[in-house]
This record gives structure tokens, sequence and C-alpha cells, in this order.
């Protein structure tokens, strides 16, 4: 297991441990959906440094559902400075980077849709159309 993967799972695993509706299946997005509803009432009065951490633990549970329904890996994205998760098969990649749709959504943006955001790439991993590189930020 990766460095990466480590903090992946550990973060995901204290985000079920905090939020005992999350089950890490692609259902229970709908539940963090609500939970981030919820959490933007206050997430802009918390200091920087929760609020980095809210987005990282609610962030790396969606990724994790991700690897369970389809068997990625996870990997660092310098760029961006934040982790993802790619779904290689035999025809195309596919990759998702949630931290920036969390953090907007956390910030009140309804636009930022988890669920909705989450169908997307996991329809097309699905479809496995060929020839695609796509990555879902």
């Amino acid at each position: 297991m990766s460095n990466t993967e480590d903090v992946i799972l550990e973060a995901a695993e204290l985000a079920v441990k905090q939020f005992k509706t999350l089950d890490f299946s692609e259902e229970s997005l709908v539940e963090l959906e609500d939970i981030l509803k919820a959490g933007s009432e206050m997430f802009s009065q918390m200091p920087e440094d929760m609020q980095r951490e809210k987005v990282e633990v609610l962030g790396c549970y969606i990724l994790e559902v991700g690897r369970r329904l389809f068997d990625g890996d996870f990997a660092w994205h310098d760029g961006h400075n934040q982790p993802l998760l790619v779904v290689s098969t035999d025809k195309s990649r596919f990759a998702l980077m949630p931290w920036k749709k969390v953090q907007g959504r956390l910030s009140g943006d309804v636009g930022d849709n988890i669920p909705y955001f989450f169908r997307g790439f996991a329809e097309a991993v699905r479809e496995n159309a060929p020839d695609k590189d796509i990555l879902w930020i």
C-alpha cells in the first residue's frame, strides 16, 4: 500500500466514524450531499485548517467510494496538490479529483452537487467508451 493510499483510506474511515450513515456505497453520496449542505452553514466561520481537514476527509471518502466500485488506483496530482483516483480499463482512463467540488459545496455552491458529479464519472467508467482520457475535477 502506498503512502497516498494509506492517507486516503485513513481519512475515508474517519469520515465514516464521524458520520455513521456513510457506508462507502454510491447511494451514500446522497447522504454526503446532505452533510455538506448542513456544513455549509458554518464552513466560512471555521478556521482555515479545519476547513481544509473537512474538505480532505470528505473528499477522500468520495475517492474510496469510487475505488471500491471500480478498483482504481490512487495517485497524487502535483499541479492540484491533491489525490485522485485513476480507473484504467482496456479502452480508456478515467480520473476523479473531488476536493474542489467538496470545498465548493461546503462553501454553499449548490452547483457542486456531489451525487451529480460522481454520477458523471461513474457513468463514463461503466460506458467505457474507447480512447477516452478524462479527468473529473
